[in-house]
């Protein structure tokens, strides 16, 4: 794995996968915790020498498998044992979207779709948690392909979004 920003490069590729009106969307019970449904992958999916057919998707701008420290809200530098893992961080951070257990600053949904040639998940204008993150939110996506590969597209990031854990 290796990563890159646009910074780095001038031609720099960036593919936003507009899934609107096509996207499910996921249902959180409380906003430090994956989604109610676990989703299965319409291809086999390997990270770290583990093959997997599903994933599962935190609130808090991150996807996994299973993973320890699953309700994490409190994001670290990686690698860390204090992280979750097995992950991905898109935009791993204290998020508050809409959630059954939500209050007045939650905001945002999240959606995914999927296809034989790739895994979606949309996190669209999510609210950081408001403490110290006032009126700020967050609209990226991690994209998944059968190779193994992975990239994350940010869209729109207002506020503060100085904190998050990405990789």
């Amino acid at each position: 794995y290796y990563w890159d920003h646009s910074s780095n490069e001038t031609n720099f590729a960036y593919d936003w996968i507009d899934i609107s009106g096509i996207g499910t969307q996921l249902t959180f019970s409380h906003n430090d915790e994956f989604a109610v449904e676990s989703i299965s992958l319409p291809f086999e999916f390997k990270f770290f020498n583990e093959i997997y057919d599903y994933v599962q998707v935190n609130a808090n701008g991150w996807i996994g498998w299973d993973s320890s420290n699953e309700t994490t809200w409190l994001n670290t530098e990686i690698p860390s044992p204090d992280s979750p893992r097995p992950a991905i961080f898109g935009f791993f951070d204290d998020l508050n979207p809409e959630n059954e257990q939500g209050n007045a600053n939650s905001s945002g949904n999240v959606y995914y779709h999927s296809n034989q040639d790739r895994f979606v998940i949309w996190f669209d204008q999510v609210a950081h948690w408001w403490t110290g993150f006032e009126n700020s939110f967050y609209t990226f996506q991690v994209v998944m392909y059968p190779n193994g590969e992975f990239y994350f597209n940010y869209l729109d990031l207002i506020g503060d979004f100085s904190s998050a854990t990405i990789g």
